[in-house]
């Protein structure tokens, strides 16, 4: 079986899905529902900054949305969404996790 890769953009969707938010509700003034698409299909990456708005609105660490990891299995990319969402319920936050 080929290596899958765990990208940016695919955990973007990943917790976006899990948020129940559409494209529209992740992005901000800077960001538009077609730029979310963009980078959720690998078309493009999200700045820096971009990726620490998406964290505070996803409830998610930053290091876990700037982490990329490559295997084979095919659980790989619902494993580390469901580890992220973990250790969210377990009180682990990113720095600057608003409260909306």
């Amino acid at each position: 079986m080929p290596a899958q890769v765990e990208t940016v953009g695919l955990r973007i969707a990943q917790l976006r899905q899990a948020h129940r938010m559409t494209q529209e509700a992740l992005g901000d003034r800077n960001c538009t529902a077609a730029d979310v698409a963009r980078f959720e299909s690998g078309q493009a990456e999200p700045s820096e900054g971009l990726l620490r708005g998406f964290a505070v609105r996803l409830g998610c660490p930053l290091s876990y949305l700037r982490r990329v990891r490559v295997g084979s299995g095919p659980g790989l990319v619902r494993s580390g969404t469901a580890g992220c969402l973990e250790a969210l319920r377990q009180g682990v936050s990113g720095r600057g996790r608003s409260s909306r």
